[in-house]
């Protein structure tokens, strides 16, 4: 009976271990490309840069649809681009 338990519960375990991980790599990516675009935003090809010295494993069109879909109305209010332009906006600076 205990056997058939663990058997079960075991990859519900390994679903919500997995599962956190991905909220955390997320939230790291989300971070590194405000950063990125707030260091190379004022060059014309701000992404390739982002791409080239912060996150190699995305192509730059991952990361334009990522940062535009991050910045829109429908995306979480605590996502890092959305606290930078936040930021941005309070200080008074054009967000590119």
């Amino acid at each position: 009976m205990t056997l058939i338990i663990i058997m079960i519960l075991i990859p519900i375990i390994v679903i919500i271990i997995i599962t956190f991980i991905r909220h955390i790599y997320d939230v790291f990516i989300f971070s590194l490309l405000a950063m990125g675009v707030d260091q190379f935003g004022h060059l014309p090809n701000k992404y390739v840069f982002v791409r080239d010295f912060m996150i190699p494993n995305k192509t730059t069109n991952q990361l334009v649809f990522r940062f535009k879909n991050l910045k829109s109305a429908r995306a979480k209010r605590e996502n890092a681009v959305k606290v930078k332009i936040d930021l941005i906006h309070a200080c008074g600076v054009k967000c590119q």
